[in-house]
C-alpha cells in the first residue's frame, strides 16, 4: 500500500501564509485605486444635433487604434475639461449649440 504525502501545517506557517496573501491583496487593491489621469483625447458630441452619428466618431477613433479617449456632451464641456486633454475632437454639430467658454480657454491651444 502506498503512503500518501501529507503536509503538516503548523499554526505559525498557516498564519504567515494568511498574512502574505492579505498583504498582496491590499497592495494590489491600492494600486488599482490610484488616481487615474484623463485620456489624452476628448471627444465632444451633441446628441441633439441634426446629424445623429456624432458618437460614431468614437468608433472611427477605435478603428484607427486610438482607444483611450473620453466622451462628453457638448453642453457639459468646461474650460477645465479642455485643459485636461491634449486634443479635443468635436463631432459635427451646428455652431449655435457650442458651450459658453471664456476666451482664455480657447486661446490656450
Amino acid at each position: 500500500m502506498k503512503r500518501r504525502f501529507q503536509i503538516a501545517y503548523s499554526p505559525l506557517r498557516l498564519l504567515a501564509v494568511i498574512v502574505l496573501i492579505s498583504t498582496l491583496v491590499l497592495v494590489s487593491a491600492g494600486r488599482s485605486a490610484a488616481v487615474t489621469l484623463p485620456a489624452p483625447i476628448l471627444l465632444i458630441v451633441n446628441d441633439s444635433a441634426p446629424n445623429p452619428f456624432g458618437r460614431y466618431t468614437g468608433e472611427i477613433l477605435r478603428a484607427e487604434g486610438l482607444n483611450d479617449y473620453d466622451l462628453m456632451q457638448l453642453g457639459s464641456v468646461t474650460a477645465t475639461d479642455l485643459s485636461q486633454h491634449s486634443v479635443a475632437v468635436l463631432a459635427e454639430t451646428p455652431l449655435t449649440a457650442r458651450p459658453r467658454l471664456r476666451a482664455s480657454s480657447t486661446e490656450i491651444g
